[in-house]
């Protein structure tokens, strides 16, 4: 039993948003007009000398309120709108025109037409002012003109007490549900502003990081550009090209030292021919070489990659870090080490080192080893036309 009053008095629910929206506003409307019928059955019982006539009010106002909450909860929430308006506009302001409190008309009004400006919008509201405006005005001419509605119900001050306080509550009441949603779609309109700057600021994000790729897909261009003129330069000298290569890379992509090294005539040392970074020339100056195979503390990548023909990638963190003991190239953070290959023969590495950790995505191993190949292609002519 006590399952079904709650379920009776909380705000049904439907599929459709609007009217469960609009059941959220009518069902507490509804349960704060039954506690105000409430408190003016029992003035009535008590206080007021007509029982009778306060009764019937009191009746009908319960009727209707009772016929507006099986409506809506029906799902007829705008037809439980309107009975609740007219349920409490008809009968409180044929009490109020019969008795004494025809000035307490005003008062009692204003809360209806907040209700109804609730609950049915602004054409209720309108229609609820302008008929209660016409109500008092027809009762102030028939005053002027000798013709007073009478006084059914006797006005003793006490009872004027209870109107007016009863009159109070059904104003307070829709006051404080209007101030409440506008407070709920003052938050939502801060929400909805909070989301839109953030997805404003992830647009940007988004926009930069496109930005950034776009940029980086310029340089792979501009350097494939540049490094198959090279190729197409087959009278060039190789150191020539060698050289050549090595600045383009560096420049395109912004990489702390590009080098390259080509294997010797007995296939067992790697030796540097080419660098970009000035920690690169000072190896040029020492010859500097790293055997074939060969991967120890100092001694970095390029001989492992060269006797295994396949890139090879090392950050400094981790068990990688012994390969970064360089005094000539004190910051580097990451290296990728690629095979120049021609006919699958390695002849050479290109060795690119960056100042970044993890600075080596998928699509800069695939472009840079297509640059290498290009690389190995213009050496390779580079030393057929010599």
């Amino acid at each position: 039993m006590w399952d079904k009053i709650r379920r009776f008095l909380a705000a049904p629910v439907f599929d459709a948003e609007d009217k469960t929206r609009n059941a959220a506003l009518l069902n507490p409307l509804l349960l704060s007009m039954f506690g105000v019928l409430f408190l003016t059955a029992l003035a009535t019982i008590f206080l007021f000398a007509e029982k009778l006539g306060s009764g019937i009010a009191v009746g009908v106002i319960f009727i209707m309120l009772l016929a507006a909450k099986i409506l809506l909860e029906r799902g007829q929430t705008r037809l439980a709108g309107i009975l609740l308006i007219i349920g409490i506009w008809l009968p409180s302001n044929a009490v109020f025109l019969l008795s004494g409190h025809r000035s307490m008309i005003g008062a009692a009004n204003v809360s209806l037409i907040v209700i109804a400006g609730l609950v049915l919008g602004q054409g209720g509201a309108v229609t609820v002012a302008v008929t209660s405006s016409l109500l008092f005005l027809i009762s102030v001419v028939m005053d002027a003109l000798g013709m007073p509605f009478p006084d059914i119900f006797p006005a003793p001050l006490v009872a004027s007490w209870v109107m007016l306080t009863i009159s109070l509550l059904m104003a307070v009441v829709p006051l404080n549900m209007a101030l409440r949603r506008l407070r709920e779609s003052l938050a939502r309109s801060r929400q909805y502003a909070a989301d839109l700057e953030s997805q404003q600021e992830e647009m940007q994000e988004l926009a930069a990081s496109q930005e950034q790729e776009l940029a980086r897909r310029s340089s792979y261009l501009g350097a494939a550009t540049a490094i198959a003129e090279e190729v197409a330069r087959v009278g060039r000298d190789p150191q020539v090209v060698l050289d050549r290569v090595v600045h383009v890379i560096s420049d395109q992509f912004g990489f702390y030292h590009t080098g390259i090294f080509l294997l010797d005539a007995s296939g067992e040392w790697a030796v540097l021919e080419a660098a970009s970074s000035k920690g690169g020339q000072q190896m040029l100056e020492r010859g500097h070489r790293l055997r074939v195979g060969e991967m120890g503390v100092g001694q970095g990548i390029v001989g492992d990659v060269a006797s295994q023909g396949r890139y090879r990638i090392a950050v400094d963190v981790g068990e990688d870090a012994a390969f970064f003991d360089n005094p000539d190239l004190p910051e580097t953070r990451s290296e990728i080490a690629l095979p120049l290959k021609v006919r699958d023969e390695v002849i050479g590495i290109l060795d690119v080192q960056s100042t970044k950790e993890n600075a080596f995505s998928a699509d800069d191993v695939l472009v840079l080893q297509t640059l290498a190949d290009q690389v190995a292609i213009a050496i390779s002519n580079a030393r057929l036309f010599s």
